[in-house]
C-alpha cells in the first residue's frame, strides 16, 4: 500500500484524550459493545417477540425504535432457517438476492446491485463486518462461523456509512468474547459428500483481557452435476477454511478490540455453462444436458481465493460522548478460471489472477445518551489498489474457429487506485416526548488512478508478444455530498412512524480490462420513505412496513465485449415499492415469521443498453430500453417461516419449516432473458438434550429439487451463460453449546 493520510495515526489522538484527566471515571462507563447490549436486551423467556438491538445509526438501538427499513437476523434465527452463507441469505431476507459472479459475490437489494466485478470495481451493496468496509467481496460467500448477528439495512445509506452504500448495506457482526467462558461447534454431514465442522471458544484471559477464536472446515467432495465433456464433477468444494480471533482488552477507563481473520477458499462452484437453446455457432448444436445441473465445456473451471485482514478499535468515554478510531488493513488474492462459452469447442477462456489491499482508518465521535439531542460525526479514510496480475482471455488455436488467428491470447495487466476522503455528521433532537427529527450530511472526496495494457500472443514459432492497448494512464476525482434527513413520532410506546429522504452514490471509475472506455460516470440515487414499526398484542405480534419510491441516476451497467466487459450509465430509472416484516408468537412454543418485498421498476430513458436477440441469433448490439424493467427486480418476493417448540420430558424439540418464493425477473436490461417464478422449501428438526447443551439436527434445504439461476449473462459470440444455485440438499448436524 502507498501513502496512508494522516488519519492513519488517530489512534494517537484516542490514547492522548485517553491519558487526559477526563478519564478518571470507572471502567465501566466505556459503553458496552453492541453484543453485550443485545444480550442483556434478549427477551425473557415466554414473552413474545425477541428485542433485537442494532448498530445502524452507529449507535446501539433497539431495532424498533430506529427510522430505516432493518432485516435484523440473529445467530439463532440463522441456525433454524438453515442460513450458512451470504449465497442463501435470501431465505431469510426475500428483498436481497445474491448472485455468485465467477466466484465473487455480487447482490441486489430492492432492486440496486450490480453483477460487475474487477480490479477496483465496488458493489452498491456495501459489506461491513465488524464495522470494517470489504471493498473486494471475492471472500463474501464464504460460509459463516461465530456470527451474532446480521443486519441488512434498506436503501442508500450515505449518510453515515459511505459512497457505495447506494442501495443499502449488509452488516456482519461477530460475536465478543466475555468474562465468562463459552464454546460450541459442530459436525455437519449430508448428500453431496458435503462436510462442515465448526468450532468456537472464548473467554476471560486476565482481569482485563478476553479472546476467542473460530475455526471453520468445509469441503463437498462430489459435485452437483458433471462435465459432459470429461466426466469430472462440477459445483465442487476442495477446500473451505476460515480462522477468526478477537481479543479485547480493557485497562482501566478505555477499551482495544483488535480482530485478525484468515480464509482460503478452493473449488468449482464458478462452474459456467451454456443455456439451452442459445448457442448461435456454426456447427455448434443448442447445448442440452443429461442432468438439469451439468455442464459441458472443454476448459476446467476453478475458482481459488485467500487473503484476511487484521482491525484494531480504540474506544473511550469522554463523558459527554464516546471517542473510537477503527483503522483495518485487508489483502486478498483471487484466481478463476472458467469456460467463456459454455460449450466443448476451444472458443474463449478466461483466467482471472486479481490482488486486492485496502487500508482503512475512521475517527468517530459518538454523544452519549442522555438529553433530547444525540448525534454522531467522523472522518473516514479509504485507499486501495485493486490489480490484474494478469487477466488471461485466451481464443481457440484452430484458424476456422478464431476469427482473429494467429492471435490466440489477450493479457490484461495494470490496477485501479482509489483514495477517499469523507467527513460526515448526524444529529437527531427530540422536539418532544414522541416526536423526533434527524439530519445528517457526508461530503465525499474520491480519486481514482488507472494503469493498465493489453498485450496479444500470437500461434506463431516463439509465439510472439504484441501490444494490443498500450499502456493507458488515467485519472479522475469525484466529488459529492449525501443528505438525510427523517422525521419519526412514537404514536404509543410500541408504535412508531416515521418519513425519510436519503441521497446517496455509488463512486466512478475506470475499467482494468478495457482501459481505452475512459472513466465511467457515478450512480446518484434519491430516495423516498414512510414507515412504521409496531410491537402489538403485548409483543406477540411485531409489524413493520416500509413504502419508497427511488429515483435512481446513471446506474452502472455491464455490457459484453470479445475481451473483457465494458460498462454503461443508464441516464435515468425508477424503482418503487413495499416492504412488510411480520412476526407472530401466538403461544410461547410457536413463532411465525413472514417477509414480503413489492417492486415496480423501469428505465426512463437508457438509449445505448445492451440489447441481445430473443432467439439468441444475434450478437450483443447497442439500443434504446426505455420502458424495460431494471435486472433483478421481481414484482414479488415473500418467504414464511414457522419454528415450532415442543418439550420432551427435560430436553425439547425444534421443528422448523421454510417457503420462499419469487415472482419472475429478467437478468439484463433488454429483457430477454428471463427467470420464471418459483419456490423453494426448507426444513428442519433439532433435538435439544442436557438443557441444550448437545444437539443433533436433520435438515433438508430446496426440498422440491428446483432449479434456479442466479445469473444468465449474454456473451459476444451469442451463447449465454448459467450460473446456478444449489439442488436439493439434506444432511445432519452434531453439535454442543456451553
Amino acid at each position: 500500500m502507498r501513502k496512508f493520510f494522516a488519519p492513519g495515526a488517530s489512534l494517537v489522538v484516542v490514547a492522548t484524550l485517553l491519558a487526559s484527566p477526563a478519564f478518571g471515571q470507572e471502567a465501566s462507563a466505556v459503553q458496552p459493545s453492541s453484543g453485550d447490549e443485545a444480550a442483556a436486551r434478549q427477551r425473557p423467556e415466554n414473552q413474545g417477540v425477541q428485542e433485537i438491538v442494532v448498530t445502524a445509526q452507529r449507535r446501539s438501538e433497539s431495532l424498533q425504535r430506529v427510522p430505516i427499513a432493518i432485516s435484523a437476523v440473529t445467530a439463532d434465527n440463522l441456525a433454524v432457517s438453515g442460513v450458512t452463507s451470504l449465497a442463501n441469505m435470501q431465505v431469510a431476507v426475500p428483498s436481497l438476492s445474491v448472485q455468485n459472479v465467477a466466484g465473487y459475490l455480487a447482490t441486489h437489494l430492492r432492486g440496486i446491485g450490480s453483477i460487475a466485478n474487477g480490479p477496483g470495481f465496488e458493489n452498491p451493496i456495501a459489506l461491513y463486518v465488524d464495522g470494517v468496509y470489504y471493498a473486494n467481496q471475492s471472500f463474501g460467500l464464504a460460509g459463516f462461523n461465530n456470527i451474532q448477528r446480521i443486519e441488512v439495512l434498506k436503501g442508500p445509506q450515505g449518510t453515515l456509512f459511505g459512497r457505495n452504500a447506494t442501495g443499502g448495506l449488509i452488516q456482519i457482526i461477530t460475536k465478543d468474547p466475555g468474562p465468562v467462558f463459552e464454546a460450541n461447534g459442530s459436525v455437519d454431514y449430508g448428500n453431496y459428500d458435503r462436510l462442515e465442522a465448526k468450532l468456537y471458544a472464548g473467554g476471560p484471559v486476565s482481569d482485563t483481557v478476553s479472546a476467542d477464536f473460530a475455526v471453520r472446515y468445509a469441503r463437498q467432495g462430489k459435485g452437483w452435476g458433471v462435465n459432459e465433456y470429461d466426466g469430472k464433477d462440477v459445483f465442487t468444494v476442495a477446500d473451505d477454511i476460515g480462522v477468526r480471533s478477537k481479543v479485547v482488552w480493557e485497562p482501566g477507563q478505555f477499551k482495544f478490540t483488535a480482530i485478525g481473520d484468515y480464509g482460503y477458499r478452493n473449488g468449482t462452484m464458478n462452474a459456467l455453462r451454456g443455456t439451452t437453446g442459445s448457442f448461435t455457432i456454426p456447427g455448434v448444436p443448442a447445448p442440452t444436458y443429461s442432468d438439469k445441473w451439468n455442464v459441458n465445456t472443454n476448459a476446467d473451471q476453478f475458482v481459488k481465493s485467500r487473503g484476511g485482514g487484521v482491525s484494531l478499535k480504540g474506544e473511550a468515554d469522554l463523558g459527554f460522548a464516546t471517542v473510537s478510531d477503527l483503522v483495518a488493513w485487508r489483502e486478498t488474492h483471487f484466481d478463476s478460471q472458467f469456460d467463456y462459452d459454455g460449450s466443448p469447442l476451444p472458443l474463449i477462456q478466461v483466467y482471472i489472477q486479481q490482488k486486492d489491499v485496502q487500508f482503512s482508518n475512521e475517527l468517530q465521535l459518538t454523544s452519549n445518551s442522555g438529553g433530547p439531542l444525540s448525534w454522531v460525526a467522523g472522518i473516514y479514510y479509504f485507499n486501495a489498489r485493486g490489480s490484474a496480475v494478469p487477466i488471461t482471455v485466451t481464443n481457440a488455436s484452430d484458424p476456422l474457429l478464431n476469427p482473429n488467428y494467429p492471435l490466440t491470447s489477450a493479457i490484461i495487466s495494470g490496477y485501479q487506485d482509489t483514495e477517499s476522503l469523507s467527513g460526515f455528521a448526524q444529529a437527531t433532537y427530540k422536539l418532544t416526548d414522541r416526536l423526533s427529527v434527524t439530519g445528517g450530511v457526508r461530503y465525499s472526496r474520491e480519486k481514482r488512478n488507472i494503469s493498465s495494457q493489453i498485450n496479444g500472443v500470437l500461434d506463431l514459432p516463439g509465439n510472439p508478444v504484441i501490444p494490443l492497448v498500450p499502456t493507458v494512464e488515467a485519472s479522475r476525482t469525484f466529488k459529492r455530498p449525501s443528505f438525510r434527513a427523517a422525521v419519526n413520532y412514537d404514536v404509543t410506546d410500541d408504535i412508531m412512524v416515521y418519513a425519510s429522504f436519503n441521497t446517496g452514490f455509488k463512486s466512478g471509475g475506470f475499467n482494468v480490462t478495457i482501459p481505452t472506455d475512459g472513466a465511467y460516470l457515478p450512480e446518484k440515487l434519491a430516495a423516498y420513505e414512510i414507515g412504521e414499526k409496531a410491537d402489538l398484542f403485548g409483543r406477540r405480534v411485531r409489524l413493520n412496513t416500509a413504502l419508497f419510491y427511488y429515483d435512481y441516476k446513471d446506474f452502472q451497467v455491464q455490457i459484453p465485449r470479445p475481451v473483457g466487459t465494458g460498462f454503461a450509465n443508464a441516464a435515468k430509472s425508477e424503482i418503487y415499492g413495499a416492504d412488510i416484516d411480520l412476526t407472530v408468537v401466538p403461544v410461547d412454543a410457536l413463532e411465525i415469521k413472514a417477509s414480503g418485498t413489492f417492486l415496480k421498476s423501469k428505465f426512463k430513458d437508457f438509449p445505448n443498453a445492451p440489447i441481445s436477440s430473443a432467439t439468441a441469433g444475434t450478437t450483443v448490439v447497442l439500443g434504446d430500453v426505455a420502458g424495460n424493467r431494471l435486472p433483478y427486480t421481481p414484482d414479488v418476493t415473500f418467504n414464511v417461516a414457522a419454528t415450532y417448540t415442543v418439550p420432551v420430558g427435560d430436553n425439547e424439540l425444534v421443528l422448523n419449516g421454510g417457503w420462499l418464493h419469487s415472482s419472475s425477473f429478467f437478468f439484463e436490461p433488454d429483457n430477454v432473458i428471463r427467470e420464471g417464478a418459483y419456490d423453494q422449501f426448507n426444513a428442519s428438526a433439532t433435538f435439544r438434550i442436557d438443557d441444550g447443551r448437545y444437539y443433533i439436527t436433520v435438515y433438508g434445504n430446496n426440498l422440491s429439487n428446483e432449479l434456479v439461476r442466479s445469473l444468465v449473462q449474454s456473451t459476444p459470440l451469442g451463447p449465454r451463460m448459467d450460473v446456478l444455485q444449489s439442488p436439493r440438499t439434506y444432511g445432519v448436524r452434531l453439535g454442543f453449546d456451553f
